[in-house]
This record gives C-alpha cells, structure tokens and sequence, in this order.
C-alpha cells in the first residue's frame, strides 16, 4: 500500500530557498508524521563543473530524492544526471540569470514533480534572476507480513522504499521493541501477542508495559493486535487492552 504526501520545492540561484509540506497525513499518529527527505542543491557552474555522467556518478552514493540545480545548462542537461540516477521527473526554468548563457535553475527528483513554475526576480545589478518551483509526491510504501518478517525489511528499504509494516507476529519471534531499535526510521503496526490477550489482566499489563514505555519514547508506532484477535480473547480483556494502550501511549 502506497500513501502520498506533498512537498513543495522551491529553488533559487544561489540555491535551495524553502522546502514545505504542503499537506497533512495523521494516520500514524495524533501528530503530524515527520518525514525524511534527502535534498542536495548544486551549482555546477554552466555545465563546466562536469558533464552529466560526471554529476550523476558523483552524486548516485547519497541516494538523493530531490536535487535542486543551478546555472545548468538548458535543454536536457538535468534529465541526463536524472537517468543515472534514477530520478525520471524533473523541471527547467526559462530564464537564464542575468541573461548569462546556460544559467537556468532546475529540479530532479525522484517521484512525480506537478504545479511547476518560475517566478522572475528583477534585482539591481542582477537581472533578469529567478527562482523555480514544484510540489513533489513522497510515496509511504506499507507491507504487510506474517511470519518473522526481520530478514526482508532491509532488502525492502533499500528495493521500494519500505517506510511502514505490519502485524509483527509474537509467536514467530517478532519483538517490536528490538525491531524498532534495530530499524529506527520504520514506522511499525502490531506486535502485541494475540495470546496474552486471552490470559488475564495482569499479563496484558506487563507485556504493553514492555512495548509501549520503549516505543513512546521511540515513537513511530501503532499499537495493535499482531493478527487478527482470536475468539479466546473476551469483550473485558480486549476493551482492556484498547484503554490500556491509551493509557501508556499518551
């Protein structure tokens, strides 16, 4: 499952001028979800700090999901960077600074780029100047797993851009609290052992007590049952449960 948010870029001649959320995604929490976002803004100079194979093998180790460009060369100088770094959408202002040749100002980046444009800035002593800007999708990409679902979510990372998994089965070996140590930049649903909700009150205590005191701190999580709940579990036990995790969570 993929979610989206929008971003907006705004790059100037002398470099990145603002990046904003233009929306708000609260699924995962009261609060609005931070969202990490790898930005580089280069100027290269007219084209002379290095052709486009050049600039993309240099920058292809940071893995970058926006690179705003200035004084580019104009035609497809940006696309070019953009296919070795497999970053298909991108976006070339109209005015060259200062009517200097091969000084246009672009944006790459890695998920569909829409509402671009260019706002001119005329300015003593440097002009006509400008400033391009776009609004970009972030993609949450969500997996759902059973089993122990550890050994796939590296690979998942760095293949699709794994941001969310659930339901982190107990009874396979799934620990939440570990998990969330060992990928802190994942954001987590489940990991509460369906079984211990069929035991008694105080078992239900200690087991949300040992994952919601560590993933509060952590945050990124959603506390939920690791599956689906089991007709063993009572109504009394699983309302509970619910009141509990409120309880420790806010």
């Amino acid at each position: 499952m993929m979610k989206v948010k929008n971003i907006l870029i705004l790059i100037a001649f002398s470099g990145v001028l603002s990046i904003s959320s233009t929306d708000s995604i609260k699924e995962f929490s009261h609060e609005e979800p931070q969202v990490k976002v790898r930005l580089a803004a280069y100027n290269v100079l007219f084209g002379n700090w290095g052709v486009p194979q050049r600039i993309g093998e240099m920058l292809k180790p940071y893995n970058f999901d926006i690179i705003g460009f200035s004084e580019v060369p104009d035609g497809n100088w940006t696309a070019q960077v953009g296919e070795l770094l497999g970053m298909k959408y991108s976006y070339v202002g109209s005015i060259s600074s200062a009517n200097h040749e091969d000084k246009f100002k672009s944006i790459l980046s890695r998920t569909p780029l829409s509402n671009m444009h260019e706002i001119e800035i005329n300015a003593d002593g440097w002009t006509p100047a400008s400033m391009v800007g776009a609004e970009m999708e972030i993609l949450y990409v969500q997996i759902d797993s059973d089993g122990y679902s550890v050994p796939i979510i590296e690979l998942y990372q760095k293949k699709i851009g794994l941001n969310v998994m659930s339901p982190f089965e107990v009874a396979s070996g799934c620990d939440v609290v570990e998990i969330g140590k060992q990928f802190p930049d994942l954001v987590m649903i489940g990991g509460i052992d369906k079984r211990v909700l069929a035991q008694d009150k105080m078992a239900i205590d200690k087991h949300l007590e040992y994952i919601l005191r560590a993933l509060r701190k952590r945050g990124g999580y959603i506390p939920t049952c690791d599956h689906g709940v089991p007709a063993e579990v009572n109504l009394e036990n699983y309302l509970y449960y619910r009141k509990r995790c409120v309880e420790l969570g806010s």
